[in-house]
């Protein structure tokens, strides 16, 4: 009896140790199938999902476009500043367009958090151009844009795909990538920023006639106040265009740091001219003719052309660089472009004026009326 007895507890304690096994390797089997779904098993990306890859790859394309035409030399592009802030802007975009593909294929827990801060800082893009842009077909394309990044945001943010996918409970963020989301959106923008204040002031000071001093030197701007009957200004200069044409006065770039008049003569539309100013320490010859080959009409350049006049005159005590040429299309078209400089204000005056054969050539008497002070 004692030794079945005995035999007895020791079958209940060898079914107790295996009971305990068992409870662990179903603790084990547990952990196992909630870990199932992790990043580490390479969930297939599909849908919309995948759709969103290609829109990451499409972005740093257009960063790629963006960056080089920020780099190209422009001096008429407007500030150093914005042109500085452009760069830096479309670098980042590329770079995170990059680091977000590559989290992506990786599937890195940090993926979605890369995706979006690249399109928080598309996003304000878009709402730096609906602020700061004159033209309202470009404001509305802003505004279908920051749409855009914000449906994407958002998708990213509450789609069951992206939740499946990329479970909640398995992203992580370190404190480096908040580190870099906050230099890739604060440093252009505090840039920006700065310069737009700075740049505001300038135009705030040059319209109340006050001294603005650049690379320097000083110049006074023009008082409206001093204005003759059919005289315009922009600020920095004054000048009269034809009563007969239908003038118009614009920004002369997105950060409206600069003022630009265009003319036409109405309906016809055979005679197309602007007019803008600068202020510069120095002009010459040779930037006169780098000047040409901004201003030059791209669509003419495959006809033949002959040059009526290059060269150089004196107009009231300042140096004018003019040069015209004809344009042998079905109809002749002839582009005049000239510059005039004041030494003494260190200001310049572009006049560039496009017509067609049979019409007044407005750019003698635009010129004339010319005064930097």
């Amino acid at each position: 009896m004692i030794e079945e007895r005995m035999n007895e507890d020791t079958n209940k304690d060898v079914t107790v140790v295996s009971n305990n096994d068992t409870d662990l390797q179903i603790d084990k089997m547990k952990e196992d199938s909630s870990a199932s779904h992790t990043l580490t098993e390479k969930p297939e990306i599909r849908g919309w999902l995948k759709v969103f890859l290609y829109v990451l790859g499409l972005t740093c394309v257009f960063g790629v476009i963006g960056l080089l035409l920020n780099i190209i030399p422009d001096p008429y592009k407007g500030s150093v500043v914005f042109q500085v802030v452009g760069i830096l802007r479309w670098v980042f975009v590329i770079c995170l367009s990059i680091i977000a593909i590559n989290k992506f294929v990786k599937r890195a827990p940090n993926a979605i958090f890369y995706a979006q801060v690249l399109l928080v800082m598309c996003a304000l893009n878009n709402i730096m151009y609906v602020f700061f842009d004159s033209d309202a077909d470009d404001v509305w394309k802003s505004v279908v844009g920051l749409l855009w990044w914000v449906i994407w945001f958002f998708f990213l943010d509450q789609s069951s795909l992206v939740r499946e996918i990329y479970p909640p409970e398995s992203r992580k963020v370190q404190s480096k990538d908040w580190v870099v989301a906050a230099a890739c959106i604060l440093i252009p923008w505090t840039i920006f920023l700065a310069g737009y204040l700075d740049d505001n002031n300038s135009i705030r000071s040059q319209n109340s006639e006050d001294v603005s001093t650049q690379a320097g030197f000083t110049t006074k701007g023009i008082n409206p106040s001093t204005l003759i009957a059919g005289e315009l200004t922009d600020g920095n200069i004054a000048f009269k265009i034809p009563s007969s044409f239908v003038t118009e006065k614009h920004y002369a770039d997105d950060m409206k740091t600069r003022m630009l008049y265009t003319f036409n003569n109405g309906g016809k539309q055979s005679v197309y001219g602007l007019l803008t100013s600068y202020k510069l320490k120095s002009w010459n010859k040779a930037q006169f003719s780098q000047t040409w080959e901004t201003w030059k009409d791209d669509n003419l350049l495959k006809l033949p052309s002959k040059t009526l006049f290059d060269g150089s005159y004196s107009l009231k005590g300042s140096t004018c660089y003019e040069r015209q040429v004809s344009y042998q299309g079905s109809v002749k078209i002839f582009l005049d472009l000239a510059t005039v400089y004041n030494e003494e204000t260190h200001k310049l005056c572009l006049v560039r004026i496009e017509y067609a054969e049979g019409e007044k050539n407005p750019m003698k008497e635009i010129l004339e009326s010319v005064r930097f002070k």
